[in-house]
């Protein structure tokens, strides 16, 4: 009895349904939080303009609508005219790219690697021929592409938290617990509003722990403190440590001399760009999705062949009421 094999493509791909794609761990936690994930919702929202804006920078408009109320008015009057400016700026979304560089004996031993071979070659023979096996490789390709995009959105979004013009902490010196608060209730007095994500790292968040813990009397049993005590089991993410602002553990924060610049932010604060334009030159699509595209190069005569993903992209503060930084010394 002879046993037969669709392919050995489809068996290939069929074994990497067991295989996990990870970003960075702590990084890939943040991005799920609702103020990450509204930002990409807005991002959604606005694709289709900017991805056929033909210009090297693309002009925002936040226009203020607080001082808009209605006035009494007698019949057939109209009330006094308002002129609302905008306040605009610029982004200017910038190719990036991320590379797999592979020989063919990698690549037929690096089962991700592989994979994209794989895509490559199954993208000109028609849907026809995709498999449920050949399906389970494009996700995997789809996944390792939003792991390195997802990556680039934190790197960016620690790195923009010191160019926010609020601040909160003392050079030099670990952030306290009523520093931390009086930066988040003013935010609130300036009228922002809905649940906040602050990035922040490890030495500093300890600091703040052992104010909470060691704090006499009710302070010690409060709803805060005891939350602290059942998160000693080093949890990245801390939720609603105060005022509906999650708290979130993370390395890779911008510095300035002994400091460490972290932040928090509030939905309204960041605008995001991420767009796909067609390819330049011979680059062979390998997928081509709404965020990004993954294209197979090869070398004649050679036997290198790399894998680029790339998009356009940009970050950009749109309102700076809606955050503030946070400064505290590096070391214990």
């Amino acid at each position: 009895m002879a046993l037969g094999i669709g392919g050995a493509v489809d068996a290939t791909a069929t074994k990497l349904l067991f295989q996990r794609v990870n970003a960075r761990q702590t990084d890939r936690e943040v991005a799920m939080h609702p103020v990450i994930q509204g930002i990409l919702r807005e991002t959604q929202a606005y694709q289709d303009l900017t991805k056929g804006a033909n210009a090297t920078a693309i002009q925002y408009a936040d226009i203020d609508l607080a001082s808009a109320t209605a006035a009494a008015t007698a019949e057939g009057g109209l009330p006094a005219g308002t002129t609302y400016a905008p306040t605009t700026g610029t982004f200017a979304p910038a190719r990036q790219a991320a590379y797999w560089l592979t020989s063919d004996e990698e690549s037929a031993n690096t089962p991700a690697l592989d994979v994209l071979a794989q895509v490559a070659g199954l993208r000109y023979e028609g849907v026809s021929r995709l498999s449920p096996g050949n399906i389970a490789a494009i996700a995997q390709i789809v996944a390792m592409g939003n792991a390195v995009q997802n990556n680039w959105l934190m790197d960016q979004l620690k790195a923009i938290l010191p160019s926010f013009g609020t601040s909160v902490g003392t050079p030099g010196s670990h952030i306290t617990w009523a520093q931390y608060k009086s930066g988040i209730k003013a935010r609130r007095d300036a009228g922002v509003r809905g649940g906040g994500l602050t990035l922040i790292h490890r030495n500093s968040w300890d600091a703040v722990e052992t104010e909470i813990i060691s704090a006499g009397g009710v302070g010690a049993n409060s709803r805060v403190a005891l939350g602290v005590v059942d998160r000693q089991r080093e949890d990245t993410l801390y939720m609603d440590m105060y005022s509906a602002t999650d708290v979130a553990v993370v390395t890779g924060l911008s510095t300035a001399g002994a400091d460490t610049i972290g932040g928090t932010i509030y939905p309204g604060a960041l605008h995001l760009d991420i767009h796909v334009k067609e390819p330049v030159g011979s680059r062979k699509v390998v997928i081509q999705t709404p965020f990004f595209a993954i294209y197979e190069i090869g070398y004649a005569g050679g036997s290198q062949a790399g894998f680029e993903l790339v998009f356009h992209a940009a970050t950009e503060i749109v309102r700076d009421a809606c955050a503030f930084k946070i400064t505290s010394k590096t070391a214990v």
